[in-house]
């Protein structure tokens, strides 16, 4: 009668591991399905950030380039101001200038210029 106890005793315990590495394969679906979702969001953060980086860069680029601009038209006006004797002409260049340099006061100061200084925070 013992050997017939040993086999069923034998055979609950390899249904038991059977039963628990099913569970286990469950969960490690489970755990990968959640990795694969969570990888799948990380990519679209990083795709996502990197677009507005590029987006920043462009928005610098154009902002420096109107910065240049700007103090080209006051370089200008200064200029011409001094060799214009018309004090009707001489008053407008003075208010361009101050309304390019209004502009640029609008403007981020996070890339300097070239031949310009940085203002102070």
């Amino acid at each position: 009668m013992a050997p017939v106890v040993a086999q069923s005793s034998s055979a609950g315990a390899a249904s038991g591991v059977r039963s628990e590495l099913q569970r286990l394969k469950g969960y490690a679906a489970q755990l990968q399905s959640t990795v694969g979702d969570k990888q799948a969001q990380l990519a679209e953060a990083v795709t996502r950030h990197k677009d507005l980086v590029e987006g920043d860069q462009i928005i610098a680029e154009s902002c420096a380039g109107v910065h240049e601009e700007l103090h080209r038209i006051r370089s200008y006006a200064a200029t011409l101001s001094t060799v214009v004797e018309d004090r009707q002409v001489v008053t407008e260049l003075a208010k361009m200038s101050d309304f390019a340099k209004e502009l640029e006061n609008f403007l981020p100061h996070g890339r300097k210029p070239v031949g310009m200084s940085r203002p102070g925070p």
